[in-house]
């Protein structure tokens, strides 16, 4: 059966929302998700030649893979919203794009989301949270499709408002607008400290 062969973590949420059939189907997906090709690629693919932003612009093949990840994400962020029955999709979504390119072209490392020196990124619309759990889940942080089966159930890491106790979130958001009060705090420590990070806020 589709319970028997989900991960130990999606089989919970399986048992729970069983009765419907839409979210059966979410959850069916997010546990086929492994097999993916992109899922094979996460930080790779996505380490596009501007890396660090070192390039002037995008090339053509970066740009592809942008689209395409882009896609599969906003798909990444219809399940979670659908499997929770709430959340904001269309922000999310709209978002997308800046999302992916912050997160693969900034200095930050999905192996190490704590690296000394990383880039700083701030989210200060974090009610988008579905966006950035889809691109933090396909740049490496984390499985996907542990976003997508435990998105805003109780003790989940992958919360309504992004929160720290997700990998590579970086703060947690509070009153939208709020991010840029955190993100100068952020920019005047890194001066203090005389740490050469760049900080990103999105509002």
């Amino acid at each position: 059966s589709m319970v028997s062969k989900a991960p130990r973590n999606v089989k919970k949420s399986l048992q729970i929302t069983g009765r419907n059939g839409i979210i059966q189907q979410c959850l069916k997906n997010a546990c086929a998700a492994g097999g993916h090709p992109l899922n094979k690629q996460l930080g790779i693919a996505f380490m596009f030649s501007g890396r660090n932003f070192e390039a002037p612009e995008l090339v053509g093949a970066d740009i592809s893979a942008l689209r395409e990840t882009a896609r599969v994400a906003r798909g990444d962020v219809l399940k979670m919203t659908t499997l929770a029955t709430c959340g904001h999709p269309g922000g999310s979504m709209s978002s997308m794009e800046m999302y992916l390119l912050l997160w693969s072209c900034a200095n930050v490392n999905p192996k190490d989301p704590w690296m000394q020196g990383r880039d700083r990124i701030v989210v200060s619309h974090g009610h988008t949270s579905p966006g950035v759990y889809a691109v933090l889940g396909r740049c490496g942080f984390f499985p996907v499709e542990q976003a997508v089966a435990h998105f805003r159930q109780m003790s989940s890491a992958f919360a309504g408002h992004v929160e720290r106790c997700a990998p590579g979130v970086e703060w947690d958001s509070g009153n939208l607008g709020q991010g840029l009060s955190a993100a100068v705090g952020f920019a005047l420590a890194g001066r203090v400290k005389k740490q050469p990070y760049r900080v990103f806020c999105l509002m």
